[in-house]
């Protein structure tokens, strides 16, 4: 298993956050767990796709966002 953490900021501004994520590779399968805090509820979100491309691509299409790997 191989897990690597990753950031959703704002596409314009890589020092805005809006989601903290881990994808976790195995021999068959890959899946990442978002993490996220509303900013106007306070609650916390937790979201499971596919990859961390398919998160980029499912909070992305309301909000521009781009993907930053953890080094």
């Amino acid at each position: 298993m191989n897990a690597q953490l990753f950031t959703l900021t704002k596409a314009d501004d890589p020092n805005e956050v809006y989601a903290w994520g881990m994808q976790i590779t195995t021999a068959d399968d890959t899946e990442a767990v978002v993490y996220r805090r509303d900013p106007v509820s306070q609650r916390a979100m937790f979201g499971v796709h596919d990859s961390a491309e398919a998160a980029l691509a499912r909070y992305g299409s309301a909000h521009d966002l781009a993907l930053q790997w953890e080094v």
